[in-house]
């Protein structure tokens, strides 16, 4: 896209300090950190958001998210956040799609926090109702939260037991 500052990064109109680049992606340092060493993950090609970009591509970039992430644990951090905003109410600022991996440390002053409201089985099965009824055939997956769950023997029972 012409006016779109992330293409004009990919096709080097636009200088940035690249930490990772392969075929489909590209990761390039923040200009305006929420931490030392946050870095933005984008396809080469160009995708608004979440519901633009092709699945392939889509692919590629989450595998570039975690090269990313093992680039910054190797630098000592074992924590940080990855975060992708879509839509201007959700903080997307350049209409490319894009994560955000910033590292995180005990006490740095980043405060990304919701507001987590109590609610109970009946409001949770409700809103399972309309999700699952925008779902094609499918994607409907056939649980509830109003199932009991079978006793757990062991963590590799988990997966086994699943009832999708």
């Amino acid at each position: 896209m012409e006016d779109c500052l992330f293409c004009k990064i990919v096709k080097k109109e636009i200088p940035a300090q690249v930490v990772y680049e392969d075929r489909n992606a590209m990761a390039f340092l923040d200009i305006n950190p929420a931490a030392e060493g946050h870095v933005l993950v984008i396809p080469k090609n160009h995708s608004k958001d979440i519901f633009d970009i092709p699945e392939r591509d889509l692919e590629s970039l989450i595998v570039a998210v975690k090269k990313i992430a093992e680039i910054i644990k190797k630098l000592g951090y074992e924590n940080f956040n990855i975060l992708q905003n879509t839509g201007k109410h959700a903080g997307q600022i350049v209409h490319h799609i894009h994560f955000h991996v910033i590292p995180r440390k005990e006490e740095d002053g980043i405060f990304i926090k919701f507001p987590r409201i109590q609610t109970d089985n009946n409001s949770l099965e409700k809103t399972l109702k309309k999700l699952v009824s925008s779902s094609s055939p499918k994607e409907k997956p056939e649980y509830s939260f109003a199932k009991k769950e079978k006793p757990r023997k062991n963590e590799k029972d988990d997966w086994e037991e699943l009832d999708w």
